[in-house]
């Protein structure tokens, strides 16, 4: 959900999106949500460095897949929006230091 800029698009910076992790929660962002639409709220402002956000997504993506290519994970992670203030250097730091700190297995696997 995006809020419409005068040119008619939808802004980044507008945009909110909601996670429900419980039945009630649901119900509970929604409400917050038509509150921030009415303007009794204000939407949170940008995280600006969701490392450990990042973090649990490659967890969840590595367990997902049941392992995955080192390439397609930064993909993955480059592409999901709520990480898009993390850059690829940010991204190649955390999964070497996720490694070096046994969270993840590398797999070198076959070059051939």
């Amino acid at each position: 959900m995006g809020d419409k800029s005068k040119s008619g698009g939808t802004t980044a910076s507008q945009m909110l999106q909601l996670y429900t992790t419980k039945e009630d929660s649901l119900l509970h962002s929604l409400a917050v949500m038509e509150l921030i639409l009415e303007k009794w709220i204000e939407p949170a402002s940008d995280y600006p460095f969701p490392i450990d956000i990042a973090f649990h997504q490659i967890i969840s993506i590595c367990q997902e897949t049941n392992g995955i290519m080192y390439g397609e994970l930064l993909e993955r992670i480059e592409t999901n929006h709520i990480l898009h203030t993390l850059n690829t250097l940010d991204v190649q730091v955390l999964i070497n230091h996720m490694v070096e700190k046994d969270h993840l297995l590398l797999n070198k696997g076959n070059a051939g």
